[in-house]
């Protein structure tokens, strides 16, 4: 019998640290900044869409154009991806987004230079206050 249980991926980025950049890019409590991140085989993933959608996936609260955004679960490396069809369902889209291997040939093709981090970004907010 199958385990029903999600099986968990240990990052060496942790979830806490992107809630945290979550919290300042959006200007949301924890709480709802950690409704936004969710945990994948790869690194994070960041909803862009309104609470109201995120907590009941009642679509009249779905925004159209902004995808999410992606965080590398080993480097911190971050992506934005916008909803089009070439970033969903292109060559190295985020349809077919299912593993480390997979994000960093992403991360490649789309030439993303490595310093994009999200410690860089959180060194620049910590730097602004």
């Amino acid at each position: 019998m199958k385990s029903m249980t999600k099986p968990r991926h240990d990052h060496q980025v942790q979830r806490e640290t992107v809630v945290k950049l979550v919290m300042h890019w959006r200007r949301e409590p924890r709480e709802l900044a950690t409704l936004r991140v969710r945990r994948k085989p790869w690194g994070y993933d960041i909803s862009p869409q309104p609470i109201e959608y995120i907590k009941t996936k009642n679509i009249d609260h779905l925004l159209y154009g902004p995808g999410p955004t992606i965080v590398h679960g080993e480097t911190g490396v971050i992506m934005s991806l916008s909803s089009s069809p070439g970033d969903y369902f292109g060559p190295v889209g985020y349809s077919g987004l299912d593993s480390m291997e997979y994000l960093d040939r992403m991360i490649a093709e789309r030439s993303i230079p490595p310093t994009e981090t999200i410690y860089e970004s959180l060194n620049q907010i910590q730097n602004e206050m």
